[in-house]
């Protein structure tokens, strides 16, 4: 389970006054809040931009087991519905490869019989998660970070139709 430590707040022992957690979320030019650095990996996965890192997850067999993988993005893909004027339909296809780090359990997942149990679990997880920090940003900070509305605006012909659409 992953609790994420806010901007600020990074336990730490020593003098060092310098931390690089998290991200600053902003609405134009202000400051909005703030995500820790799991959302921050889930917001990076979301836009490709997420080079490698560690991830881990609670074993679905063993509840007291973490498996460990390293992830990286590896394209993504948006489509946008607006013929619904009230809720557009937003479908963002993300390509990630993923190499299993450690397996705590020691339950032989890297089986051909259970590789696609894995997968599905680590994609249910990485999918929770980037689906919490999108809400986050949408209802509580009321920001795009994610670009969804250059997007939808390539769908207008002109400037004016765009501000009518009232995105």
């Amino acid at each position: 389970v992953n609790h994420g430590h806010k901007p600020g707040n990074l336990p730490r022992k020593g003098e060092t006054s310098r931390e690089l957690v998290g991200t600053a979320v902003f609405k134009g030019d202000k400051m909005v809040g703030s995500l820790d650095e799991y959302e921050t990996i889930h917001y990076l996965l979301a836009v490709n931009k997420l080079k490698a890192v560690t991830y881990s997850i609670i074993d679905s067999k063993y509840e007291k087991s973490a498996i460990t993988f390293k992830i990286r993005s590896n394209g993504v893909k948006v489509r946008i519905d607006l013929s619904d004027r009230e809720k557009p339909k937003i479908n963002v296809n993300i390509n990630i490869e993923a190499d299993i780090e450690s397996i705590q359990s020691e339950f032989n997942y890297e089986n051909l019989k259970h590789i696609e149990e894995l997968n599905k679990l680590l994609g249910q997880e990485l999918l929770k998660g980037i689906n919490k920090v999108l809400e986050k940003v949408q209802t509580e900070f009321q920001a795009d970070i994610f670009g969804f509305g250059k997007w939808a605006a390539g769908k207008f012909l002109t400037i004016k139709e765009w501000e009518e659409y009232n995105w």
